[in-house]
């Protein structure tokens, strides 16, 4: 593989990847197949249908079996069926949009451009040029990630034409970056790192996300020996990262940093971008061996700090909690622990898992691999004294790059001075100290800590404007509500003696047919009047409560004990639950009535968004259409935002991924049930009584005068009855 293309490898396999899946373990398909026959209208069905199809695809890119791509497509072909029956061509089209992906991936090109074509002329004839553009740079991606360029690039610049006639620019760079990819892929580095480079120079000051261009410059800079321009690059790249939100290319560039810094020797700050790096990595739909060969970073820096017994430990635990399955996966590994055991002394266990890492990686085709099986076996016999054996294994290395050249020539100057080849070891020996100092030199230095001095002095700038910004819209906030809580109480006063004076009228007048109609054309409009008011009430109280978590948050921020955080982040949950209430009434057309179905909808969203709990459980929802008074949905909506917190945090322990199931339904005479419940690792009874989250719960139940049942042998389960004053919303 070439240097380039082995840099920017990531790229379209993120940017092709079905959003919507990426998950590929059994729980996760169960849990697919169960939405499938539980689904109750069509769109349901196709929406549960297209997320079995995207795991198949993103299976078959894991395992290589291509049984899963011809399931893909049968599944898709059941997606398109029901959307032509239901006349949804929304979910049609994007089922064939999907299907041309999987046909690439069968290296099906006819088939695959003739869906996409289809997918395009109807965005077409829709006027809806932004989506078409989008699929232009789908089916480019795409088409990169299985290899066939000259169809990306076609695509790509068809793609470039139609954004030209639209007059849209938004799809410009990462068409022109697709461009770029297919380019290096056919083998010409030159042309695709000069169009790089122009891509950088045109839009470095027009406000776009250039962290993809960065990159690839960053890299071939590092391989050269250019460290300064590397690290300049990487910096640059990590800025639009950071100023675009951008999670997908993060994880490339905080592993470039690493490597950047790894030639540097700046071994602390080289496992803290690893240790970025990995976490990005397993957030993410990847084949193992890319995992593995960070975590190899992260153990050899732990390693040169004298840390071996640390680093043995964590890439054990490491690979018990990520089994490795493919060959490259299960080579790392072996390394890892080699190089941990040679730290530690045990020549035995570090020969045999060298030798282990070079029969996994013969002969799978690439250079860096390969190479570094080699390098490393061959190093370990050179410091044991076995010239020989070292020589076979340093006969195999490839250098592709100026460091691994100089580590190369080093490692030759080591094995001919013990073979008595001195002419050769002195030969070998000035190479790398040439190499040595091309890649590092006093001047550099200097050059590249005041590069790193102004990063970080612009980041602290920058975060110092944004809290002086943040406390003056903290204070404006605190005025603001001030004078609204003082508008709303004189509000309530007001509408308090209107409606008094009104009554009082009535009772006089009652008499008075005449006077009585016209009292009440008088009273019907300060009632609605009064509505408004109430909803403002509502509108007000929620805006205020949004102000106290606002304060919780910024006071987070300053506290380090640990307690006192979790106690401020579980009232910021709470809280919210009860905003949502507020915010529900001034929404709805009464004012006393809530919709539980969309109120527990949102509140879980929240819970999925804030505690990053999509990524590894999921939610299984099962609720009724009921309304509730506000004084029965508050408690209910805080015993919710309870047992659900508790079931994220403590049922599925260390990322483990399992359900969630929330039930709310209307039961015989006119009683309501709440069963919310979790398939994890349970908790004693002893502790749950002790616990303040089933005190609070226990408290709101009797507020509901309902009944409370608490188990925990196979997982938790809360099970509350209550009685429903009002099921229906009036006027229903």
């Amino acid at each position: 593989m070439r240097k380039l293309s082995y840099l920017i490898c990531f790229f379209v396999m993120l940017a092709t990847m079905p959003a919507n899946a990426q998950r590929i373990d059994s729980a996760y398909f169960k849990a697919l197949l169960r939405e499938v026959r539980i689904a109750r209208v069509d769109t349901e069905k196709i929406a549960a249908l297209n997320k079995v199809a995207q795991y198949y695809n993103n299976k078959f890119y894991i395992d290589s079996n291509k049984t899963n791509l011809h399931k893909a497509l049968e599944t898709l072909g059941q997606c398109i069926q029901l959307a032509e029956t239901a006349k949804n061509n929304e979910y049609k089209f994007e089922s064939i949009k999907v299907s041309a992906y999987t046909y690439l991936a069968l290296n099906d090109t006819v088939n695959a451009v003739t869906a996409i074509n289809k997918v395009l002329a109807y965005r077409q004839g829709q006027k809806a040029f932004e989506k078409q553009l989008a699929t232009y740079l789908y089916f480019a991606r795409a088409a990169y990630r299985w290899s066939h360029n000259a169809i990306s690039i076609n695509f790509a610049r068809k793609g470039l034409n139609a954004a030209k006639t639209y007059k849209i620019s938004t799809y410009d760079v990462p068409l022109k970056m697709t461009i770029v990819l297919a380019t290096v892929d056919m083998g010409d580095d030159e042309t695709a790192l000069r169009e790089n480079a122009n891509i950088i120079a045109y839009y470095k000051n027009k406000h776009q996300n250039l962290a993809r261009a960065y990159f690839n410059a960053a890299g071939p800079s590092r391989y050269k020996g250019d460290l300064k321009t590397a690290l300049k690059y990487a910096l640059l790249s990590l800025k639009d990262i950071e100023a675009f939100h951008d999670t997908v290319e993060s994880h490339n560039t905080y592993g470039e940093l690493a490597l950047i810094y790894q030639a540097l020797g700046s071994t602390e700050q080289s496992i803290f971008y690893f240790r970025k790096t990995l976490a990005a990595r397993d957030r993410m739909l990847m084949q193992d061996r890319f995992r593995f060969r960070t975590l190899g970073f992260i153990i050899k820096g732990l390693i040169k700090l004298g840390r071996a017994k640390e680093g043995l430990a964590e890439t054990i635990a490491y690979e018990a909690h990520h089994p490795p399955t493919t060959r490259e996966g299960k080579g790392f590994c072996a390394q890892n622990k080699a190089y941990c055991y040679e730290a530690l002394n045990d020549y035995t266990n570090a020969e045999k898992f060298y030798k282990q890492a070079v029969e996994l990686v013969i002969g799978i085709n690439n250079d860096e691999i390969e190479g570094s099986a080699y390098y490393d076996i061959s190093a370990f016999y050179i410091k044991n004294g076995m010239a020989i054996k070292a020589q076979q294994y340093a006969s195999k290395l490839r250098k592709t790059s100026l460091d691994t050249y100089k580590n190369y020539e080093h490692l030759q100057f080591q094995i001919d001075s013990a073979l008595g080849n001195y002419r050769s070891a002195l030969i070998h020996y000035g190479n790398s100290q040439r190499a040595k100092d091309s890649l590092f030199n006093e001047s550099k230095s200097k050059e590249i800590a005041e590069l790193q001095l102004k990063y970080e002095t612009a980041q602290k700038e920058a975060d110092i404007k944004m809290l002086k910004k943040n406390a003056q819209l903290q204070k404006n906030q605190l005025k603001q509500s001030e004078h609204i809580r003082n508008l709303t109480f004189g509000g309530v006063v007001l509408l308090i003696a209107a409606i008094a004076l009104l009554y009082n009228s009535y009772r006089i007048s009652i008499g008075k047919t005449r006077e009585i109609n016209e009292k009440n054309l008088s009273l019907s409009a300060l009632l609605e009047e009064k509505e408004w008011l109430m909803k403002e009430v509502h509108h007000r109280v929620k805006n205020n409560l949004q102000i106290v978590m606002g304060l919780l948050q910024r006071q987070s921020s300053y506290i380090s004990n640990t307690a006192a955080l979790k106690a401020i982040r579980n009232s910021e949950h709470r809280i919210h639950a009860i905003a949502l209430i507020h915010q529900k009434l001034y929404q709805s057309e009464g004012l006393a009535l809530i919709n539980m179905r969309e109120y527990i909808e949102e509140l879980l969203l929240h819970l999925k968004d804030t505690t990053d709990a999509d990524s590894h459980i999921v939610f299984i929802k099962e609720i009724d259409n009921i309304y509730l008074h506000v004084a029965q949905a508050v408690p209910l909506g805080l015993i919710i935002n309870e047992a659900v917190t508790n079931a994220i945090k403590y049922a599925y322990p260390n990322g483990g991924q399992g359900n969630i199931r929330v039930t709310f339904s209307n039961k015989a005479e006119g009683k309501n049930e709440l069963v919310i419940e979790d398939e994890g690792v349970g908790i004693s009874g002893t502790v749950a009584n002790k616990s303040m989250g089933m005190s609070l719960m226990r408290g709101l139940t009797k507020q509901l005068s309902g009944t409370f049942n608490f188990t925990h042998t196979e997982g938790v389960s809360i099970h509350i009855v209550f009685k429903n004053d009002h099921s229906e919303p009036q006027g229903a």
